[in-house]
């Protein structure tokens, strides 16, 4: 399956319930829409399971989340967004759903009017550069210990880059690694 050239277009899909999709296709009941093969008419047997899926989509938003969508006439086909991963670089990407769902046009908005600030990065597949170290980490800051040994998910405090310490030497320094019961 091709994805097309360009970048993908997003839509924030589940009304009421908002998240990030990248849309596959757009489907009516005459055609399917897609970037890769662009406008495609359907076969008999398509559009019958295209009128079966939108008549259960409108019976599921009626019944399940009590909306009264009306005749659902196109359905968009959309991967969602899962997960925020950072790499190894600590640039961040969007990773979506390999499954695509169908929703409603009337539940699929373009534009998204209450962002979420902790999710902004470029459009679906995109990737930001990471920031400064000292923006990302900021000197004093909290932090959990997840290296390996006895000491995995200890509290820990920021200190600055390139301050790396292993865990316990700021313990034993401080007297708290000693024995139980000295003195």
């Amino acid at each position: 399956k091709g994805q097309g050239q360009g970048p993908r277009r997003c839509a924030f899909v589940g009304w009421p319930y908002l998240r990030e999709a990248v849309v596959v296709a757009v489907e009516d009941g005459a055609h399917t829409y897609t970037r890769a093969q662009g406008r495609r008419r359907k076969t008999l047997a398509e559009a019958e399971g295209f009128r079966k899926r939108a008549a259960w989509l409108a019976n599921h938003f009626r019944s399940k989340k009590g909306v009264l969508l009306g005749p659902v006439k196109v359905i968009f086909r959309v991967l969602p967004f899962l997960k925020t991963v950072r790499g190894a670089d600590g640039a961040a990407a969007k990773r979506y759903s390999r499954t695509p769902e169908d929703h409603p046009a009337q539940t699929v908005l373009l534009k998204n009017p209450a962002p979420d600030p902790r999710l902004r990065l470029p459009p679906a597949g995109g990737s930001s550069s990471p920031p400064p170290m000292r923006e990302a980490f900021p000197p004093g800051s909290a932090a959990v210990y997840l290296g390996a040994g006895k000491f995995y998910g200890a509290r820990a405090e920021v200190e600055g880059p390139g301050t790396a310490a292993r865990a316990g030497e700021a313990d034993e320094a401080s007297g708290e690694g000693e024995g139980e019961g000295g003195g």
